[in-house]
């Protein structure tokens, strides 16, 4: 069942109590102004990126020799690898200290098998290292900013995009934004539901804990100097 913008912003308003569904319209300004909130309400999920729950996926072409790429809209950065043929390879993601304030040489170019993304406005840089040295496929998993809705696209079927209940989530949320707008108290069954749905999506996205060491003798991605100029991020038994 289609779900629009307009329908959300309209069941906001009613959802608020600031409009009555049986006696008053909801329209013309009162559009506007939910329509802004709304945006509001899509945006702040990227500052708690638990409150997105979807991955998504984008492939991008390496340049040979280029260390940073921006990855747009990419809010929440989960794996980097690149393909080389039919084989896929995985990078090791690395803080921005040991990225950016550690030694090394740079201008290496081979396989890029290192890692680090930096947030910045409107998505995330991306640094890899070592410099690659062909055209492989990036290809960037993680959580990606929800788009922003225009006033022309109020009809926007919202069900293609987001299932029912984060629907119902971001409908309540757009409602409690219209209460401290016209500075109306909330009903505290619509942040009893926006509660338990927070609740629930956290549940869906628990911290990742676990941890991998690496050994520089027999681990794929422990590459010393040598094997760097020398085989150029290829292992001795041609893996």
């Amino acid at each position: 069942m289609s779900y629009s913008v307009n329908q959300l912003i309209t069941n906001a308003f009613y959802l608020s109590k600031v409009r009555s569904k049986d006696f008053q319209t909801v329209g013309g300004d009162d559009i506007a102004v939910g329509l802004d909130l709304f945006n509001k309400v899509l945006s702040q999920t990227s500052s708690n990126t638990k409150m997105i729950p979807y991955y998504s996926s984008v492939t991008i072409p390496a340049v040979i020799g280029q260390e940073m790429y921006f990855i747009e809209n990419l809010v929440e950065p989960f794996s980097l690898t690149f393909n080389m043929t039919t084989v896929r390879y995985a990078t090791c993601e690395m803080s921005r200290r040991e990225y950016h304030a550690t030694t090394r040489i740079d201008g290496v170019i081979a396989l890029p098998f290192n890692v680090s993304f930096e947030r910045l406005l409107g998505g995330c840089n991306m640094y890899v290292q070592y410099l690659p040295a062909d055209t492989y496929p990036f290809i960037i998993w993680g959580k990606f900013a929800l788009a922003s809705v225009d006033y022309g696209d109020l009809t926007q079927d919202l069900s293609l995009t987001y299932d029912t209940w984060y629907i119902d989530y971001l409908e309540h949320c757009t409602a409690k934004r219209i209460c401290n707008y016209y500075g109306v108290a909330i009903n505290p069954e619509v942040q009893a539901i926006i509660d338990q749905i927070s609740a629930n999506v956290n549940d869906m996205n628990p911290i990742d804990l676990t941890s991998r060491k690496y050994n520089l003798y027999t681990d794929k991605n422990g590459l010393g100097w040598a094997q760097v100029n020398l085989g150029h991020g290829f292992s001795p038994d041609g893996n």
